[in-house]
């Protein structure tokens, strides 16, 4: 699947679906719904953990607004991980660490079901088989 490319102030964002990345890019860093009312005179102390991280975007903002701080953030799509990876280290981002699972109570492994119509949306992709309707395949 081919990405685009799009400039959010300083960063540069790989991204494959233009509504999507577009939405959410208003959410985030126009309505600023990540927005966290801290101190940052304390941002050398601040861990965020991003769980669902998709492509970065997230990251991107939490990293504009308080560049010392440490972000542990989790992404199971193997189809978005990639991507994700790359808009990190693109743009040269320091102290997060990327991880390629899902976030549960349990320690196990689990099958993803990920739409494959090709609209690579964050939230077509479940661990519930009829999650949505559409052509679906899984992942181990």
């Amino acid at each position: 699947m081919d990405s685009n490319i799009e400039k959010i102030g300083k960063y540069s964002v790989s991204y494959f679906n233009k509504i999507e990345f577009r939405n959410l890019k208003k959410e985030i860093f126009k309505e600023e719904i990540y927005n966290l009312d801290i101190d940052t005179n304390k941002t050398k102390e601040l861990k965020i953990i991003d769980v669902g991280a998709y492509i970065g975007l997230s990251i991107l903002y939490f990293k504009s607004r308080y560049p010392n701080a440490h972000i542990i953030a989790f992404e199971p799509n193997p189809n978005i991980f990639p991507l994700l990876e790359e808009n990190i280290e693109y743009n040269n981002i320091k102290n997060v660490k990327l991880h390629n699972v899902a976030i549960g109570k349990e320690s196990k492994k689990r099958k993803l079901y990920i739409e494959s119509s090709g609209f690579a949306a964050f939230s077509t992709a479940s661990f519930r088989k009829d999650a949505w309707n559409g052509k679906q395949k899984s992942r181990p």
